[in-house]
């Protein structure tokens, strides 16, 4: 198992097909972003939506 030295926010977004997914963004050194997780939202994060 992989642990993160700091919790990994999380992103709420569209997928290509139109539902919202829960998305996990690593940051890297070089300015580049790398997605390290992606599932359908749960409704917790239903809140968070404008």
């Amino acid at each position: 198992m992989m642990v993160w030295p700091v919790p990994q926010p999380i992103t709420v977004a569209r997928g290509l097909g139109g539902n919202l997914l829960e998305i996990v963004v690593l940051p890297l050194v070089d300015g580049t972003e790398l997605i390290i997780h992606a599932m359908r939202m749960r409704p917790k994060y239903r809140s968070l939506l404008p």
